[in-house]
């Protein structure tokens, strides 16, 4: 019995922490446009994903913002663009969609 509650246990914490890492959101700074806020929930959530769907793959690093992204690497398929290439798997990054990811969060007024 005392074995049994110590898997549960250990279930109940593995769980809660995945679930902190499927809220975690990374910020990359950008220096033409808003920096860009990557949000691991929504992206896991909307297309069922597992983390090892782009780590260490796709993002090798995992520490936050360990990855130099850049616009040119996205277009060439890299990081991001693996999957918004606009090949069906996400929406392609154009000038149209740029605001989806670059976006200005208006702080509140005090």
């Amino acid at each position: 019995m005392r074995k049994i509650s110590f898997i549960l246990l250990g279930l109940i914490i593995c769980s809660s922490l995945s679930q902190a890492v499927f809220d975690k959101k990374v910020t990359y700074p950008c220096k033409t446009l808003a920096p860009v806020t990557f949000d691991h929930g929504k992206h896991l959530a909307v297309k069922g994903l597992a983390c090892k769907a782009c780590h260490p793959a796709i993002f090798a690093k995992m520490k936050a913002a360990a990855n130099k992204i850049t616009m040119a690497d996205i277009n060439k398929g890299k990081f991001c663009g693996v999957c918004h290439k606009g090949k069906g798997k996400a929406f392609a990054i154009t000038k149209e969609t740029c605001a989806k990811c670059h976006v200005t969060i208006e702080k509140p007024k005090a």
